[in-house]
């Protein structure tokens, strides 16, 4: 469905992306722990599901999944 000429001009937009995300992620801040363990505690006991919608960086992704 993309020509070469297509499929180079995703490339540079891409990588321009993934050059801006990284940026983001190293320079901002993470959530509370507290934060975390408070949707831990309201998920755990019902074997509810929890998830990170809208991901972008994966930052609360990750601290949800280092809580199991």
């Amino acid at each position: 469905w993309c020509s070469a000429f297509c499929r180079a001009g995703l490339e540079v937009v891409m990588s321009h992306y993934d050059e801006k995300a990284t940026a983001y992620e190293q320079g901002r801040a993470g959530y509370a722990p507290e934060a975390f363990a408070r949707i831990a505690q309201a998920v755990t006991p019902t074997g509810s599901v929890a998830a990170d919608i809208g991901a972008g960086t994966g930052i609360a992704s990750r601290a949800l999944r280092a809580l199991g």
